[in-house]
């Protein structure tokens, strides 16, 4: 009984457990939701940058390779923080998964200590019910006893008052 205490109360940290991972998990992946969004609004804004400096191609404009290059690190930042993301969405349906698995465990310990329990508060009541049959065997036991005693003597004084009285020694 103090066992299935012990693995319910593991059980009660253990979820807690999970569900703190679970929420740092969220956590992460709505920071990595919100890094993928401002890499790709670098990204638009790269190549917006690009395409309007295509277009007026006056003055002093930033070279071609250099908007290249910035266009592949901004997609190479994009690629990371999707990656990063889809990583945190697996963590956190593998926590979704054992928090699920360990609330089943939870619920199969507390079907457990309660089926032992109502075992016990039986085992109690058979207890008490084979105490009061034994003191009322006790009592029943002591009352023959009594009863057998006063017959016993009853039977002795009627003996000795129907006896013949004792001989005197001539013959």
């Amino acid at each position: 009984m103090r066992l299935a205490g012990d693995e319910i109360e593991q059980f009660h940290e253990d979820r807690n457990d999970l569900d703190r991972a679970r929420e740092n998990a969220e956590h992460e992946l709505l920071l990595t939701e919100t890094s993928l969004t401002r890499t790709t609004e670098a990204l638009q804004q790269a190549e917006a940058r690009v395409a309007e400096l295509e277009a007026s191609a006056t003055g002093a404009a930033p070279t071609p390779d250099r908007l290249v290059q910035e266009r592949d690190d901004a997609q190479a930042a994009s690629a990371s923080a999707e990656a990063r993301m889809n990583a945190t969405k697996e963590d956190l349906q593998a926590f979704q998964r054992m928090y699920h698995e360990s609330s089943a465990d939870l619920n199969r310990l507390r079907a457990t200590h309660a089926a032992s329990t109502n075992d016990l508060i039986q085992t109690v009541r058979d207890r008490d019910t084979a105490r009061a049959d034994a003191d009322r065997a006790r009592g029943d036991g002591m009352d023959l006893r009594s009863e057998l005693v006063a017959a016993k003597a009853s039977h002795q004084a009627t003996s000795r008052d129907d006896a013949p009285p004792p001989r005197s020694g001539t013959l």
